[in-house]
């Protein structure tokens, strides 16, 4: 069943309390979500472990310095196409203990109200995890379908994209996909992406289109890769040659893109460059 969800100031007052589970676990990390249905095991009677084959813990992220993280989708090549899948490790091992229920309602201790209580909320716990792995499979496909390119040629191919539009194309309310993107990782081929990575604001270029933050961010730093170490390009350089590309980028924005990159502006560049002929030198020369 699809969640809707009332805009408004007041939308929180007016979600039942299925929707607010619902919410709730939807913004929990990978790891947060198993513990909560770990923790739902131990304390609901109606819960009972489900065996799942060869899952015995989640599935960690397959690259180096992302040990603590738990991807959520895993993106595969498959044909001219590519296939999102859901960790397996991370779908719900609970289901509900209908032996113990049947016991209860033929006893009639089904009235009593903190044992209703505790079958309801077994229900919506279940369902609330269905629905939370269903939406975020549903926006990593709308996200891997608008970001097409990136899968095949990178992060300069990466497109503008807002929440909305992910919101838009698949019936939800902007505030759920924010939720089902924070803190939500696919593995791909090219690495391990938190989903809110594939979300930039949009640039002008020249012909009146539009190209993403990230792709400019890309391609500021492959320019710099390639700049003649005796002769590195300065932000204004930079901005000019985005010009020419036909991306309008002020100086002072690709400062702050190239900080967040991580690279040094000119002078350490120019420095470093000095430092590591000299050395070059010095080192020719000692073996002569």
């Amino acid at each position: 069943m699809r969640a809707s969800f009332a805009s408004g100031p007041k939308q929180p007052l007016l979600l039942r309390p299925g929707l607010r589970q619902s919410s709730r676990l939807l913004q929990l990390s990978s790891i947060e979500f198993v513990h909560e249905i770990r923790e739902a095991l131990a304390s609901n009677p109606f819960l009972q472990e489900e065996a799942q084959d060869d899952v015995t813990a989640p599935a960690r992220a397959p690259a180096a310095g992302h040990d603590d993280i738990v991807p959520d989708i895993i993106v595969r090549r498959e044909g001219n196409g590519w296939r999102v899948d859901v960790n397996a490790s991370l779908r719900p091992c609970a289901r509900l203990n209908q032996a113990y229920a049947d016991a209860l309602r033929a006893s009639g201790d089904l009235r009593s109200d903190t044992i209703a209580r505790q079958l309801q909320e077994a229900r919506w716990l279940l369902r609330s995890a269905e629905r939370r792995l269903a939406t975020i499979r549903r926006v990593a496909e709308t996200i891997i379908e608008h970001q097409h390119d990136f899968f095949e040629y990178g992060e300069i191919a990466l497109k503008p994209l807002a929440l909305r539009d992910i919101a838009a194309q698949i019936g939800l309310h902007e505030s759920t996909i924010s939720r089902a993107s924070g803190n939500k990782y696919m593995a791909t081929p090219r690495g391990l992406y938190e989903f809110r990575y594939f979300f930039s604001r949009e640039l002008p270029t020249r012909s009146g289109d539009t190209c993403s933050a990230a792709s400019v961010r890309a391609l500021i730093a492959r320019m710099i890769a390639n700049e003649p170490a005796q002769a590195p390009l300065s932000d204004v350089a930079l901005a000019r040659l985005l010009t020419e590309r036909g991306v309008r980028v002020a100086r002072r924005t690709v400062s702050k893109y190239r900080s967040m990159l991580g690279l040094p502006p000119v002078e350490a560049r120019a420095t470093q460059a000095r430092a590591a002929n000299e050395e070059s030198i010095d080192g020719t020369a000692h073996r002569h």
